[in-house]
């Protein structure tokens, strides 16, 4: 979906004509009798209402909270363990289309998302596990907000729909202190029943 602004269709307090084009766009799907957009899940709002329970690294700086938050990219770092593992445990299996991270201060490194439908499967490697995303290297840093950050945005080929997943970052120059921010899973997320009236 695409809003536009027309040419000669507004004007500003000096009565010129503002020059038409693009607002904004986003992909909406209709079907089931919703309404779908695509984007991310607000991961901390899912633990609060126990939809979904996480097991952190051990970290020195930074809280879940922080990291999770979909508002702004907070830092999480390891108390010297490397690679830094966080595990997620849902309550139904979930929908998954991609995941974002960045990594900060400059570190380099790989990383790695595995799913699984049990916490057997994902802890012995068997049955339902699987790799959504393969060792992958860090995207190169940028300046964001002041600070050098790699982003990275994977999309994954197809859905995936289980309720074990597990984030993995291994840091490979530098000390191990593994510095993560802003991490987001992408979904299927329903707006409004085709029938509401809001």
């Amino acid at each position: 979906m695409r809003f536009c602004l027309e040419d000669k269709q507004v004007n500003d307090l000096a009565g010129t004509f503002v020059p038409g084009g693009e607002l904004a766009s986003f992909d909406l799907e209709i079907g089931n009798n919703n309404v779908f957009r695509y984007g991310p899940l607000n991961l901390n709002e899912m633990i609060a209402k126990n939809e979904m329970n996480v097991f952190p690294y051990d970290s020195d700086i930074g809280t879940l909270r922080d990291f999770l938050g979909i508002d702004a990219d907070m830092l999480l770092r390891s108390r010297n363990v490397n690679p830094a593992e966080v595990q997620f445990e849902l309550t139904q299996p979930t929908l998954l289309t991609g995941m974002r991270f960045c990594a900060t201060n400059n570190n380099r490194g790989k990383f790695r998302l595995e799913i699984a439908d049990t916490k057997e499967d994902m802890t012995f490697r068997k049955g339902s596990y699987s790799v959504a995303v393969p060792w992958r290297e860090t995207a190169p840093s940028q300046e964001v907000r002041g600070d050098m950050q790699s982003e990275n945005i994977v999309v994954f080929e197809s859905p995936v729909q289980k309720r074990y997943v597990r984030f993995t970052f291994e840091r490979t120059g530098g000390d191990n202190y593994v510095h993560l921010a802003g991490l987001r899973f992408f979904s299927r997320i329903p707006v409004l029943p085709t029938g509401s009236n809001r």
